[in-house]
């Protein structure tokens, strides 16, 4: 008997797969219809803006301390609050 699980998980790669080559396809006729001056569906580009990842965003030296300043703050008002 055949283990549920892994047939599972092979059904779900397979089915992402699938989704990635429908992504890359979509991608690709947008672009044709953009350079035959036509725009996009307001559907389509909400679903390629559900697909596309946002880029990590970092905070500086400065930015750390202030929300290390602020949340020590935070935490002592707490703190002192439980104890009365």
């Amino acid at each position: 008997m055949p283990n549920v699980a892994s047939t599972l998980e092979k059904a779900l790669n397979e089915l992402r797969a699938e989704r990635t080559r429908l992504d890359r396809q979509i991608t690709a006729v947008e672009g044709a219809l953009s350079s035959l001056g036509r725009g996009v569906g307001r559907r389509a580009a909400r679903a390629v803006k559900k697909t596309t990842k946002r880029a990590s965003r970092t905070m500086s030296a400065a930015q750390k301390r202030a929300v290390s300043k602020r949340m020590k703050a935070y935490w002592a008002k707490r703190k002192k609050a439980v104890a009365k």
